[in-house]
């Protein structure tokens, strides 16, 4: 494979992983805003919003005749926002009993 071909090969590559970064972004939204918290949280609008706009960004940047070699770094920050979030919305929605239990039978 020549230089030429790899490298078409490795745009072709990062415009897909753009894509799919962009719309885990937009789905990561979503998430946060299907899920009822909103009105509770106000860090969670600011939250909603900066996903969405780092989602229409990354999708936007797939789009780039050719694309920057550092937004390979946005896929990992993708995969870590997803974490962030997924931590966030639980965090936010288990909330602990006022006073456990305990069942001895």
């Amino acid at each position: 494979m020549t230089n030429a071909e790899r490298s078409s090969y490795e745009i072709v590559l990062l415009r897909f992983g753009l894509l799919c970064a962009g719309a885990l972004l937009l789905l990561m939204a979503g998430r946060v805003n299907a899920s009822g918290l909103l009105d509770e949280h106000a860090g969670l609008v600011v939250f909603n919003v900066g996903l969405g706009a780092a989602g229409l960004v990354s999708i936007g940047a797939a789009g780039l005749p050719n694309p920057a070699r550092w937004l390979r770094w946005g896929l990992l920050a993708a995969a870590i926002v997803e974490i962030i979030v997924s931590t966030v919305l639980w965090v936010y929605s288990s909330s602990l009993p006022a006073y456990v239990r305990i069942d001895s039978g």
